[in-house]
């Protein structure tokens, strides 16, 4: 997997291509909050597994991974603007795409379905933290209310246990490589990632349902595919929005979102119903 990099308005993006750049269908990733790209090994088989006429970009939001942390609000705009512009950087020809937001990049991906729904083919959901109810309240105010730094830090001492939690209780092994992850990327670049995550809190948008409602008139066909015993972003979030959202298939499987994409079992669930979906007529 080779990682270019894409001078934006706002500075450089780290993004990465599985397979044809110039595929048949281009399948645009919008991933975690921390560290979008941490389900790299899913995407590598999921796109094997696609075949020649499949490609997949995977990018780094600012603020993490290998991207540059520019001052701003962490907004809707802020993150539509990177995303806009990677796409028309990487393909000038305003082709369209099939998209998965997973985690908090469910949330990236509605807003993307909403402003440009001529680009968007299919649409992809899973876990979706942030995107049918919007960020937990506290985190809102307590940035709102400038205890920024008492937030972040009690954010990542509860992170072990919130990992656990959404996990349901799995091998310490998993829980151990996801932490190394972060800790790494905040070893490079605590700065930014602190920057990020604030900003994020403070600034992302909380009409998350209009948002949904709105992309629902789309005809495009929807998949949620979902933990059932999501702990992060639960299973009635995603009842609800099939509720809401005539053209979406539902499905349930048996664990955690994070389960899903990085426990082996899971994964090959998760994979075998992204495929299904992606390939199926539209």
């Amino acid at each position: 997997m080779s990682t270019q990099k894409a001078q934006l308005s706002n500075g450089k993006t780290a993004y990465t291509i599985l397979g044809n750049r110039n595929a048949k269908h281009l399948v645009l990733v919008f991933g975690g909050f921390h560290f979008p790209r941490n389900c790299d090994a899913f995407f590598n088989d999921l796109n094997d597994s696609l075949g020649f006429d499949y490609g997949i970009i995977l990018y780094d939001y600012f603020g993490r991974g290998e991207s540059d942390a520019p001052d701003g609000l962490y907004d809707v705009n802020f993150y539509m603007k990177q995303a806009e512009e990677l796409i028309h950087e990487i393909h000038k020809d305003h082709r369209s795409y099939d998209v998965i937001g997973y985690s908090f990049g469910g949330s990236i991906a509605t807003h993307f379905a909403y402003r440009h729904p001529e680009k968007v083919n299919k649409l992809i959901l899973s876990g979706a933290w942030g995107t049918w109810e919007p960020f937990p309240a506290a985190t809102y105010w307590m940035t709102k209310l400038g205890m920024s730094n008492v937030l972040y830090k009690a954010y990542w001492k509860a992170m072990p246990g919130a990992l656990k939690k959404g996990f349901n209780q799995p091998d310490q092994a998993i829980i151990d490589n996801m932490l190394k992850v972060e800790n790494e990327i905040i070893s490079r670049t605590e700065g930014n990632l602190k920057k990020a995550i604030l900003s994020t809190f403070r600034n992302f948008a909380r009409n998350t349902q209009e948002i949904v409602k709105s992309i629902a008139t789309h005809p495009r066909k929807v998949l949620l595919v979902w933990g059932d015993n999501d702990q992060i972003a639960p299973y009635k979030f995603a009842k609800a929005m099939h509720a809401v959202m005539p053209h979406s298939t539902l499905v349930g499987l048996d664990g955690n979102h994070n389960d899903l994409w990085l426990v082996p079992d899971k994964a090959k669930k998760l994979k075998q119903e992204m495929i299904k979906f992606l390939k199926e007529e539209n």
